[in-house]
């Protein structure tokens, strides 16, 4: 199955494949990828992702922005896509899954 990454992971990676020996300071908000690249493990906790537009000085709420998991992709609080089964994201399902709605958000907040 698919894992989900994010371009913060990048730098987490290359210091732990490069400093194998030492540890990785832990201070950085990306995940380590090392094990799926080399595929030494199957197990990946589950993440939810957010992404936004902030282009300022000061953030802001309620810019255009996705909160992701592995399965879900919520865009701008309103439209929900099913991942796994609409990759390209053509159908919303936001009325199916209002749970799904209500709970997504929430990792925003945070």
């Amino acid at each position: 199955m698919p894992q989900l990454t994010s371009c913060t992971d990048v730098l987490p990676t290359l210091l732990s494949l490069c400093l194998a020996s030492r540890p990785v300071a832990k201070s950085f908000d990306g995940t380590g990828l090392a094990l799926l690249l080399g595929k030494k493990s199957t197990s990946w906790p589950p993440r939810t992702l957010v992404v936004d537009i902030q282009r300022e000085d000061t953030l802001k709420k309620n810019k255009p922005s996705a909160v992701m998991t592995d399965r879900w992709r919520l865009v701008n609080g309103r439209e929900l896509y099913d991942l796994p089964g609409d990759a390209s994201q053509t159908r919303d399902v936001a009325t199916q899954y209002p749970d799904t709605v209500r709970r997504l958000p929430q990792a925003y907040e945070r």
